[in-house]
């Protein structure tokens, strides 16, 4: 290999060579009688494998020019993985179709390029935040509710207008005073597009031992895995890059955000992170033994793993083993109760609210549309996931012959947290829903689909009820009326973070929230509000 040093085009060429030759050999003749059969597979399956092989692989210590690239591939390839065995759909159908809801640009207000000289304007227009220094910084998610962004937006009420944001709706409409993160991206990738990267032989390597393990395992093809690898990894240089310029100039010192382990949020919290900043992840969904995006046997040190959690409930962090430098913090979910106050009239007990999940939705559709055939004295929603297209439910439905009058489909109106406050029992595989609704005092049927190994805590300490079948489901409803429900999710007094009445505080492993002052401290709040009085 020697002869080929500085030859990246050669070492390429030579590394497909190796790997032709390596699965000449026969790797699935010699792993075909092994494998095990689709059929056979199942979430914890995955898991497993994956655990497995990344301990054996030492795949944490992976390092691929400057960046290591397990954490970057993993929950990728989990969705492969699940999908190439038939446990799973698309997980956003919205976006693996075409349609539906896409990021509108018409409706970013003055948009303009960067000059090339540095970041001296927001993509939102002229902007003065931008080279000043910045206490706290905030990545807001991309689900909005009514318009409004849910999980930062006790915090950004907090933290005030001196906070740095970076907004990313799917709709277009930017929050005031915020950075178009979608525009930083779309600039970076365009910015370092000339820089070459090519995995070396040894990752070549690597990449093809990862495939070989998980057919060996499972008996599925996971495909060019260094294709993956190559694509992300490269992509994450160019975006932490990018990011390590616009957190250098516009520092801040703490920076929340959610969904720590997506491409692009890593790149953005590494970015901050060169440039000293402590790095925040806000709960916005599930949290399980089973979700790769935070699950790690044996707490392993982590490369681009947040330095603090903070969950809607100690329930989450006490379930699922985080990495080792991540530690966590309950701060509750104020926005679930603040919607579900706006819900119309008391909880009608003949209300079951099927919550969908993009991954599993075609077969918890089936099965509500059974149930409501079943149980006419029942009023069966079907609630889409904001991810899946109404119009292909509406196709089925038109496809159907004996529609029960029963059945409705529900898309985003009204919010979810006003139909599950309104409802007796909602049923579903495993959607975040599940727990917000748990917490709203919505009794819960859990359905055994693929991810229903997400659910396996709650379930196990008699808080949802687990059915296989629809058999189970139509006659799990009436007993479901009479669980009683655990509290998932902290509830403040007031229902925000900021509020300072209170007998039943958010607690860590290290200490209570009690004042006011020490909230602001644990924000990370601007503007000298030391000096203010508590309360």
């Amino acid at each position: 290999m020697a002869n080929y040093a500085g030859n990246e085009a050669l070492l390429n060429d030579v590394a497909d060579l190796a790997v032709a030759m390596r699965r000449a050999q026969g790797f699935r003749a010699s792993s075909q009688d092994e494998s095990r059969p689709y059929v056979s597979v199942t979430v914890e399956c995955i898991c497993e494998s994956f655990w497995s092989i990344e301990k054996r692989l030492t795949l944490l210590d992976w390092n691929v020019g400057d960046a290591f690239p397990w954490p970057l591939i993993r929950m990728a390839l989990f969705y492969a993985v699940a999908q190439k065995v038939g446990l799973y759909q698309p997980p956003h159908p919205v976006m693996s179709s075409g349609k539906g809801l896409k990021r509108d640009r018409s409706k970013t207000k003055h948009r303009k390029s960067f000059p090339s000289s540095g970041l001296v304007r927001a993509v939102a227009g002229a902007y003065g935040k931008f080279a000043k220094s910045h206490r706290c910084g905030v990545l807001m998610a991309t689900r909005r509710t009514g318009g409004t962004e849910l999980y930062t937006k006790a915090l950004r009420a907090e933290l005030g207008s001196g906070a740095l944001l970076l907004d990313r709706a799917w709709d277009g409409t930017i929050a005031k005073g915020a950075v178009d993160f979608d525009n930083l991206l779309s600039e970076y990738r365009a910015r370092y597009r000339d820089q070459v990267f090519i995995l070396t032989f040894r990752d070549r390597m690597v990449c093809e031992e990862i495939r070989e393990q998980f057919f060996d395992r499972l008996g599925v093809d996971i495909g060019d895995l260094a294709k993956l690898c190559q694509s992300r990894t490269a992509s994450f240089l160019k975006l932490r890059k990018g990011f390590t310029e616009f957190f250098g100039m516009n520092p801040v010192k703490k920076l929340f955000l959610t969904n720590a382990y997506g491409l692009s949020t890593t790149a953005a919290l590494e970015g901050a992170r060169a440039q000293g900043a402590h790095v925040i992840e806000l709960q916005h969904g599930i949290i399980s033994p089973f979700h790769l995006g935070y699950s790690w046997p044996g707490r392993p040190q982590v490369p681009y793993s947040p330095d603090e959690l903070w969950c809607f409930g100690k329930f989450w962090p006490e379930s699922t083993p985080l990495p080792a430098k991540t530690s966590s913090r309950v701060i509750g979910a104020p926005y679930v109760y603040e919607l579900a106050a706006k819900a119309v009239g008391p909880r009608d007990e003949k209300i079951v609210v099927f919550t969908s999940q993009g991954v599993v939705g075609q077969q918890l559709f089936g099965m509500a549309l059974e149930a409501a055939r079943r149980r006419p004295d029942l009023q069966i929603v079907f609630r889409l996931h904001p991810s899946e297209i109404l119009e292909q439910y509406e196709d089925s439905l038109r496809g159907c012959d004996d529609v029960p009058s029963n059945f409705s489909l529900s898309h985003r109106d009204p919010n979810i947290f006003a139909l599950l406050a309104t409802a007796a029992i909602q049923v579903g595989a495993f959607s975040t829903t599940l727990f917000e609704g748990m917490s709203l005092g919505t009794r819960t049927i859990v359905v055994d689909l693929p991810g229903a190994e997400y659910m396996r805590p709650v379930i196990g300490k008699g808080d949802a009820l687990l059915v296989r079948d629809v058999d189970e489901l139509v006659s799990a409803l009436d007993r479901a009326r009479s669980r009683r429900i655990r509290n998932i999710i902290t509830r403040s007094p007031q229902h925000g973070l900021s509020d300072s009445r209170s007998g039943n505080q958010a607690r860590d492993t290290n200490h209570t929230i009690q004042t006011r002052h020490q909230r602001i401290q644990l924000l990370g709040a601007l503007c000298d509000r030391r000096n203010r009085s508590e309360p």
